[in-house]
């Protein structure tokens, strides 16, 4: 089952696309900080990260920038921020997607699904390569 990590810290947020990203089929945990998105990063890899660009103690784009393997996963900016200047960065630094809050529901369930797919793609991909080098 593929994998989603929520990070705002708006609560009513996190719950609705945690709401959202369950009806898709995820698996969620939750953080609201860079922080707490950190542990929770180490504790299991993502398939999809969703996270606000603002947070509490930094931007959430610095998690995309972080990741060990960022080809595997999916990182969508989601804000209530957006400037031209933030989706460029966010593009920039591995962002598959940028929405705008209030975020539509079929948009996100749409993202949701294509980010999926990509992931099951990838991972395809990877055990093919597996099988070839044996």
């Amino acid at each position: 089952m593929a994998h989603a990590l929520i990070v705002d810290d708006d609560t009513d947020v996190v719950d609705w696309l945690q709401e959202v990203a369950r009806m898709e089929g995820f698996t969620v945990a939750r953080a609201h900080s860079l922080r707490d998105a950190r542990i929770e990063l180490g504790r299991q890899r993502p398939d999809v990260l969703l996270t606000d660009l603002r947070l509490p103690d930094g931007e959430g784009i610095e998690l995309a920038r972080e990741l060990e393997k960022p080809e595997t996963t999916e990182v969508i900016i989601v804000t209530g921020h957006a400037t031209v200047d933030s989706a460029v960065a966010a593009l920039r630094a591995g962002a598959s997607d940028y929405l705008v809050k209030p975020a539509d529901l079929e948009r996100v369930q749409a993202v949701l699904r294509h980010a999926k797919k990509t992931c099951a793609l990838q991972q395809e991909i990877g055990e093919l390569r597996e099988e070839l080098r044996r």
